[in-house]
């Protein structure tokens, strides 16, 4: 694999706070628009591949979402990331 690779390099996390959860589906609305425009920008016809866990974050994303005229539905490919840590992983 490249160094260049993207799961090579490290980022740094990133953090909002909400008044409520009507200002955080705003926010995260605005935020992975953000990120789709960004990945067709740096790859023109790609696919923009978003993994989401479970519990109320769909909801709260799609609240926002669903009916916004910039999102390229037909270029996104949504799965779900629901799978747990190993315990092993968890003692730590």
């Amino acid at each position: 694999m490249s160094e260049e690779a993207p799961s090579k390099k490290a980022t740094a996390p990133v953090l909002y706070g909400f008044d409520s959860t009507d200002t955080l589906s705003e926010g995260l609305a605005s935020f992975v628009l953000a990120a789709q425009d960004e990945a067709f920008k740096k790859n023109p016809g790609s696919t923009f591949k978003l993994a989401i866990s479970g519990g109320s974050l769909p909801k709260v994303l799609g609240k926002n979402l669903i009916e916004r005229k910039d999102v390229s539905w037909d270029k996104w490919l949504v799965s779900p990331s629901t799978l747990p840590y190993p315990p092993s992983k968890l003692a730590d």
